[in-house]
């Protein structure tokens, strides 16, 4: 408590808004039943060596066991500041990538990351040292196993005593989707003193979103619940099946407000990792590219059909369909696929779940499994979020941004960020309808993926008529608004109407603007995920020979590859230059006579008037 009181003194992010991670947590929320004094201390040896100066080997003074075909992932791409990786041959079976620091030096360890642009990275690996390139080789820490990185999080593998040496090699053991990494070696001379430990505070991500402000969750009135549900089918009743259930699509969203969902969501991200990745640009729209960057590398995975549970060889195919299991259908498994192994001839279930909770665990799927979780995730984080269904077929996110004062397009699979029109010009889909379904709203918001809508899409829009269309919408919406507003104050209910209502006046000009902007490199590129006769079957692969070769090209790798690669910092005024000030700040105050605690009160409530 006394840590929020502080927080909120220099942010004024109201205390039930705060989420608050780090010290140490690679992942979720701090614990607040974990004493601070433990916390602080487990932060500070999570930063243990990250005062270390990186030697900044040179291209020309790398070598490795192996080189992959592709000649853009040699040598050089090892360094820590790539873009790319080193990547070993696939046959390579004692694969090794050495350093050579051009005389004997004190090292401390090294520094190991990810491959940049793609789901790889070493697992588990050694460091042998040497003071010649013919040996002998002497294991570091006597042959001790490091942990290697994440996608997002690079690891510092700092001995238990320097050793001298000029050079350095590190020795994957197990790895991630390929053998790749980028290194640096950490050097024990002139290392600055270990960085403070790290609380990354993430607030509400929108300034008019009653919702945030709302005390613990409250039980809804299961009689009032039907009751309502039951004159908005009464409204519905008359028009078209498609969109009589519509209402499922709505009652699906409410699964995200769940608090205890949205901790367990909290518990799988890792923060401070995508926020030390963020750059310069608005918060909330750079914090969002690399949540989504990690959610496709780093978290979630692609199924064109389940790994065989047998034999576990990936050589399946899907055969057909069954019905799901009292257990499958528990978590929303409406649809089973059934797929045959080549190898040992056995058949594996793939339910397609539909229950967020459960795809956590899973962490698989395809569009529908993948938006039905990363929309769980935005929301999780305090981003309000929409589930947005085409009807061609397809589905994703909008999220809304403050500094844009607009809805923001996310598909995940896709890591694809305001990339709307990547469907119609880059896919190539003859859309229709795309629907967007918030916990306090309903919207069509096709006009946003279009540029041909009058010409070309309108008239594919057979399913219903326009009237009936707008009839049935402003049904739902209505009832989304009036059931999530249940709980709160009239002033919170007028003010959330009418920040609605605005919102809704600034959509329908926004769309209008959208038809005429020009396009982005990212939205002439078909489709990523999938495989790549599933993605041509679809009519998704490309609508132009161009962008059918760039989709191959970007396969499972998503247009964050096609995109301008962001600074990965600010290159003005950071948080280590805030924190250098307020220590210096500090000692000058204790110099004239505070205590420690005086003096940082001080230097908060100043930090806060300014």
């Amino acid at each position: 408590e006394m840590l929020r009181m502080q927080i909120y003194s220099m942010t004024e992010v109201p205390s039930e808004q705060m989420k608050l991670f780090g010290l140490g947590l690679d992942t979720g929320l701090l614990d607040d039943s974990i004493p601070l004094p433990r916390a602080l201390a487990r932060g500070l040896f999570a930063q243990k060596g990250s005062g270390l100066r990186s030697a900044g080997v040179p291209g020309n003074a790398r070598k490795a066991s192996s080189l992959h075909s592709d000649e853009s992932l040699g040598y050089t791409s090892g360094a820590i500041d790539s873009t790319r990786a080193w990547c070993s041959k696939k046959d390579d079976e004692t694969p090794w990538y050495q350093m050579d620091l051009g005389e004997v030096n004190e090292i401390a360890g090294v520094i190991v990351a990810s491959r940049a642009d793609a789901p790889q990275w070493i697992t588990r690996f050694k460091v042998s040292l040497a003071d010649s390139e013919d040996g002998p080789w002497k294991l570091a820490d006597d042959g001790r196993e490091f942990v290697g990185p994440t996608f997002l999080c690079p690891c510092r593998a700092v001995f238990h005593s320097s050793n001298q040496a000029r050079f350095v090699r590190v020795e994957p053991l197990s790895f991630h989707n390929h053998c790749s990494l980028r290194a640096d070696v950490l050097l024990a001379s002139d290392a600055d003193r270990d960085k403070l430990p790290t609380i990354v505070v993430l607030g509400n991500f929108s300034a008019g979103d009653v919702f945030e402000f709302a005390s613990p969750e409250t039980k809804s009135d299961a009689m009032m619940e039907q009751q309502h549900l039951a004159m908005l089918q009464a409204k519905l009743s008359r028009l078209p099946p498609k969109l009589q259930n519509q209402a499922s699509s709505l009652q699906n969203v409410l699964r995200y407000e769940s608090r205890q969902l949205q901790h367990q969501a909290l518990n799988e991200i890792p923060v401070c990792s995508i926020d030390t990745c963020t750059s310069s640009e608005s918060y909330e729209l750079s914090f969002m590219k690399q949540l989504v960057r990690w959610y496709k590398h780093g978290f979630f995975s692609w199924t064109n059909a389940p790994r065989c549970d047998h034999c576990h060889s990936t050589n399946t195919k899907i055969i057909g369909g069954a019905k799901p299991t009292p257990e499958e259908e528990y978590f929303l498994a409406h649809q089973v696929e059934v797929a045959q192994c080549s190898s040992c001839g056995q058949q594996t279930r793939f339910p397609r779940y539909n229950d967020p909770a459960k795809l956590l665990e899973t962490r698989t799927g395809r569009c529908g499994e993948w938006a039905n979780c990363f929309t769980l995730i935005c929301r999780s984080l305090g981003y309000e979020a929409r589930h947005v269904h085409d009807w061609t077929d397809h589905v994703w996110t909008e999220i809304f941004s403050d500094s844009a004062q607009r809805w923001i397009h996310v598909d995940s699979c896709e890591a694809a960020v305001d990339s709307p029109l990547m469907y119609e010009t880059g896919w190539g889909k003859k859309l229709t309808y795309c629907i967007g379904f918030a916990r306090d709203h309903v919207v069509d918001v096709t006009r946003r993926y279009t540029k041909k809508f009058e010409k070309e899409l309108l008239p594919r829009r057979t399913a219903c008529k326009e009237e009936e269309l707008k009839h049935a919408l402003s049904a739902l919406d209505e009832f989304a608004l009036e059931r999530s507003l249940v709980q709160y104050t009239a002033q919170q209910i007028a003010m959330r109407r009418k920040h609605m209502e605005h919102r809704a006046s600034e959509e329908k000009a926004q769309f209008e603007v959208g038809s005429v902007k020009a396009l982005k490199p990212e939205e002439e590129v078909g489709r990523t995920s999938g495989d790549a006769a599933w993605r041509e079957q679809r009519g998704e692969l490309g609508a132009t020979e161009a962008a059918k070769q760039k989709a191959l090209e970007c396969s499972e790798k998503g247009l964050d590859s096609v995109a301008k690669t962001e600074p990965s910092g600010d290159a003005g005024y950071t948080s280590e230059d805030a924190q250098a000030m307020i220590r210096a700040r500090v000692a000058k105050l204790m110099a004239d006579g505070l205590t420690a605690n005086d003096a940082l009160l001080k230097v908060l409530a100043d930090a806060k008037k300014k």
